[in-house]
């Protein structure tokens, strides 16, 4: 059986913009169902889910206080705060 990646997270301080154009394309071209970009300047979770081509279906923003689960392990959310140095 061969292995796959369901999610990457990115945590992006000074390098978001390279993130959120080449990066992103480059996962959403290799069918990479979810892209998580921890913004450390803005402490919230940028959520791309639904590759289609080079790019995400689906946007989705979370602030410090929220929390969410990868659609791999539905059944264990995250809080964004912990995810926040």
């Amino acid at each position: 059986m061969h292995g796959y990646t369901v999610l990457i997270l990115e945590i992006a301080e000074s390098s978001l913009g390279v993130d959120r154009i080449t990066k992103k394309r480059l996962y959403a071209r290799n069918g990479i169902r979810e892209n998580w970009m921890l913004d450390l300047n803005a402490r919230a979770l940028e959520v791309y889910r639904d590759p289609q081509g080079d790019d995400f279906l689906s946007k989705q923003t979370i602030g410090r206080d929220g929390g969410l689960a990868s659609l791999a392990v539905p059944d264990r959310p995250v809080a964004i705060v912990d995810l926040l140095p």
